[in-house]
């Protein structure tokens, strides 16, 4: 099969998807690198200049935060969730293995070779709820550390008192 073609209406040719995703990922990699340059130029810019640089580096590192974020959860977890499932699919048709007493080889329908279909709802809940669980004990333990660092004492006397205190030490 051809590849699909995207326009380049800056050179007047055609580029191939996976040349638009090489050109997107190079682009996304070098956020960070851009906006490590800005706020560098930043520390040494006049006054006026100095904002907008800042300005400049703070968007970057945000697109840059934008790009991870669609990386991790657009390529990367599809990829691992996807060798996982093949994984698990070849362990149930090549050996059998029984849980509580059922074989899990029974779960491959003989006609097709594939899971059946119960087998992979269950395997996508299993996997889904994982991550949810896993999100939500991140967003939960984010929140808690940003709430302690703002209702901490500023002083390090008084952060170790504090720890002392909350450790329950003598």
């Amino acid at each position: 099969p051809r590849p699909r073609t995207i326009p380049n209406n800056r050179r007047g040719g055609v580029a191939t998807a996976s040349v638009f995703g090489e050109k997107f990922e190079t682009w996304g990699l070098s956020l960070k690198t851009r906006g490590r340059r800005q706020r560098d130029l930043a520390k040494d810019a006049i006054t006026p200049k100095k904002v907008a640089r800042w300005g400049y580096a703070v968007l970057l590192y945000a697109a840059f935060i934008f790009y991870r974020a669609y990386r991790g959860t657009f390529v990367v977890l599809p990829a691992v969730y996807g060798e996982v499932f093949s994984r698990v699919a070849a362990t149930a048709r090549e050996e059998h293995y029984s849980i509580r007493g059922i074989e899990v080889a029974d779960d491959v329908d003989p006609a097709t070779g594939q899971l059946r279909l119960r087998s992979r709802v269950l395997m996508n809940l299993g996997a889904m709820t994982f991550m949810c669980v896993l999100g939500v004990a991140r967003v939960g333990k984010a929140v808690v550390g940003v709430l302690d660092s703002t209702n901490s004492p500023r002083s390090p006397e008084a952060r170790l008192a504090a720890r002392e205190k909350e450790l329950d030490l003598p």
